[in-house]
């Protein structure tokens, strides 16, 4: 009876040397799950602020015609990267949504002129490709020139300045209405 005592004793200790190993695992993997779940947590926020989003702002949009009835655009704007990571505007368009005499619409896409105006300052005039670096704010002008064709056939409804970044990120701007611009002088430069 006594060595079955012993025995029992023995597995009793075994028993309860197991069930506080198990315990203890349990208490480590409640941490480890703990810690991976704000690792987790970190790094999508870390993926966020990389890859947060362009915001765009029209500042204003003027049209104009020139002593040969060539019709200009020209956008001024904003584009703000709030992304801890610098980001590249690889393509900027312009998508004129027009309609016909007979009612159906079109979509047609514009590509900048490097022709500007003598009274918007070339200075400001951005051509593509636009870096932004990391947290940063630029302005300036986007020209198009819109070809006499579409002038005399087509009747203009909206102006869509479209923004793509090297990761395929697209921003736009619309804007229905221009403030049409006159001068005697009506020329462009090249």
């Amino acid at each position: 009876m006594i060595e079955t005592y012993n025995q029992l004793s023995k597995d009793s200790i075994i028993s309860i040397v197991s069930a506080a190993a198990a315990i203890l695992s349990l208490l480590i993997s409640y941490y480890s799950s703990n810690i991976a779940r704000r690792a987790l947590k970190i790094a999508e926020e870390d993926h966020k602020e990389k890859h947060s989003t362009l915001s765009t702002y029209l500042i204003n949009g003027t049209m104009w015609d020139t002593n040969d009835k060539i019709r200009f655009v020209a956008f001024s704007f904003s584009i703000s990267n709030s992304a801890n990571a610098p980001k590249t505007i690889t393509q900027t368009d312009l998508h004129l949504h027009v309609y016909d005499r007979a009612g159906r619409t079109h979509e047609i896409t514009l590509k900048p002129t490097n022709k500007h105006p003598t009274h918007i300052d070339s200075s400001k005039i951005i051509e593509p490709p636009i870096n932004l670096n990391a947290r940063t704010t630029i302005s300036g002008w986007l020209i198009f020139e819109i070809p006499r064709r579409i002038t005399e056939t087509l009747s203009i409804d909206k102006y869509e300045l479209a923004f793509t970044t090297s990761s395929g990120e697209r921003s736009s701007l619309e804007s229905f209405l221009l403030m049409r611009f006159t001068n005697e002088h009506k020329t462009s430069q090249t």
